[in-house]
C-alpha cells in the first residue's frame, strides 16, 4: 500500500512564522536606525576660527584677517599642537582619555563656544550630547580647543571678542 502523503498545513505554519518574521525585521530596523535628533547648535553671532600655535606657549585663533592670540601653558599649547599635527603620544594625555571616553559613551562633541572674557579670562562651553540630552559643560578654551581638535569639531568665538580682542593681520 502506497504511503499516505501529508498535506501541509500553510495556514498553521503562517501563524507561527509571520509574527516570528515580523519581530525580526523589526528588530533589524531598530538595530539599524540612526540617532536622527541631533541637535542643532544656535551660531547666532559667533564665527568659526582656525587654530595655530605660533610659539611655545601662545594659541591663535584666527577668522578671516582677525586673530586673537591667547597665552596659555606649554603643555595645554603642546597637546593643542599634537592635535593639529595628528600625532598620537605614548601615552594619553588627559584631552586623549576625555575624547576616549566621550567616544565609548556615546557622548558627541557637536562644537566648542568660545564665549566670554572676565578679567583676561576666557571661558568657553563644550557642547556635548547624548541621545537626546545636550550638555553645555564650562571648559577652559584651551582644554576645549584640543580636545575638539583630537575630534574634528567645529570651534566658533563670539564676534564681539574678536572685534575687541583681535588684531586684524591684513593691516599690517
Amino acid at each position: 500500500m502506497p504511503k499516505k502523503i501529508k498535506r501541509v498545513n500553510y495556514k498553521r505554519i503562517s501563524y507561527v512564522l509571520l509574527p516570528l518574521i515580523i519581530v525580526i525585521a523589526f528588530a533589524f530596523i531598530l538595530l539599524n536606525i540612526k540617532n536622527t535628533s541631533e541637535y542643532s547648535v544656535p551660531l547666532e553671532g559667533f564665527e568659526q576660527v582656525e587654530i595655530s600655535v605660533p610659539s611655545q606657549n601662545v594659541v591663535a585663533l584666527t577668522y578671516g584677517c582677525l586673530q586673537l592670540t591667547a597665552t596659555t601653558s606649554t603643555e595645554q599649547a603642546q597637546s593643542i599642537l599634537e592635535a593639529l599635527q595628528e600625532k598620537e603620544s605614548l601615552r594619553p594625555n588627559t584631552h586623549d582619555l576625555m575624547k576616549y571616553a566621550f567616544e565609548e559613551y556615546n557622548i558627541r562633541l557637536l562644537a566648542v563656544k568660545i564665549e566670554g572674557v572676565t578679567d583676561d579670562i576666557f571661558f568657553s562651553k563644550l557642547v556635548l550630547q547624548q541621545g537626546n540630552k545636550v550638555l553645555y559643560l564650562d571648559s577652559r578654551p584651551s582644554d576645549a580647543i584640543a580636545l575638539a581638535l583630537r575630534m574634528n569639531k567645529p570651534i566658533y568665538i563670539k564676534k564681539t571678542l574678536l572685534i575687541e580682542y583681535a588684531k586684524n593681520t591684513c593691516e599690517e
